[in-house]
């Protein structure tokens, strides 16, 4: 089957092997000797990811179509209109040999979901800005806008 998502593929020095994954899909990864054989795999992976999603009667992601180029930076598209845009454009960025091509801050090897963790697992901005100085509240605001557009996209969000 033939899927729109965003597919990330590189070549992974520790692994000796190009790795592929689809952000949009997590957890959904593949690996081969070759570029062609990577791409091949996470075809492969991408349907049973999805069929065992349907068969477990959860919800499958909507491609989000935020990584431009695969191999190249990318960025976060907002929904138009969005008073955050401007903000997320500057901030956050996606990088497929850093963090696995993950939405990362400034370029930082820091991912919008670990601040994003830490916000929800109870620790104040403060505390986030405290543990992590590179960060400013900018940064953190971005994250929000960010998240709040993820989880608008795979269903996790309702929209009024």
């Amino acid at each position: 089957m033939s899927y729109k998502y965003d597919i990330i593929l590189y070549w992974s020095e520790d692994d000796e092997a190009f790795i592929a994954e689809v952000p949009d899909l997590p957890g959904c990864n593949a690996h081969g000797p070759t570029y062609e054989a990577a791409l091949a795999m996470i075809q492969e992976v991408m349907d049973i990811w999805i069929e065992t999603q349907k068969e477990m009667g959860h919800h499958i992601p909507q491609p989000m179509g935020e990584i431009d180029i695969p191999g190249r930076p990318g960025r976060m598209v907002m929904p138009p209109g969005d008073p955050d845009a401007e903000l997320v454009e500057k901030i956050v960025t996606f990088e497929p040999g850093k963090r696995s091509g993950q939405a990362c801050i400034r370029g930082m090897r820091l991912a919008v979901k670990d601040v994003i963790g830490y916000l929800e697992g109870g620790m104040t901005e403060e505390e986030v800005l405290h543990d992590f100085p590179e960060l400013t509240a900018e940064d953190i605001a971005a994250c929000r806008a960010a998240d709040r557009v993820f989880k608008m996209r795979s269903g996790r969000l309702g929209v009024s």
